[in-house]
């Protein structure tokens, strides 16, 4: 059956929504290895075996909180970094989990974007939550390709 002329308009801001999840997603995941590294950088040259144990599946430094809070422990992070990487580890908990496709523009997500330092309601979320990663991602080594 062919979609309609409103189902296929209806698609496409759909995509246009989930392109802000898409956003988010990457941009943590850049951060989210940059962290890695970090902690990383910290520890005894580990062998992949290793490495994996600590940071996939089950492992205790698989998940970017606990990643977090380990860097924080590690002084790779101060407070307020520690605090903002806290804050956009929530925003990307809510794209990622919600049924719904969410937006910048969304109260559950301007919530969480008034916590980020420099926040005004003028700003283009998408922009000001790129920014936010990038300044982070700076502070970082980034990983060797794999």
């Amino acid at each position: 059956m062919t979609p309609t002329g409103d189902e296929i308009r209806a698609q496409i801001r759909n995509l246009g929504t989930f392109a802000h999840a898409s956003v988010v997603m990457v941009h943590m995941a850049v951060l989210e290895d940059c962290l890695e590294a970090a902690l990383l950088g910290k520890m005894h040259s580990l062998n992949r075996e290793m490495r994996d144990r600590l940071f996939t599946g089950y492992g205790p430094l698989s998940s970017l909180s606990a990643k977090i809070d380990v860097g924080f422990a590690l002084a790779l992070l101060d407070r307020v970094d520690y605090d903002r990487l806290t804050v956009l580890r929530k925003i990307r908990n809510k794209f990622a989990h919600s049924p719904k496709g969410l937006r910048f523009e969304d109260d559950e997500i301007k919530g969480l974007l008034v916590a980020l330092p420099g926040w005004t309601d003028e700003q283009d979320g998408m922009t000001f939550f790129g920014k936010q990663t990038d300044e982070l991602e700076a502070k970082f080594p980034h990983p060797a390709p794999a």
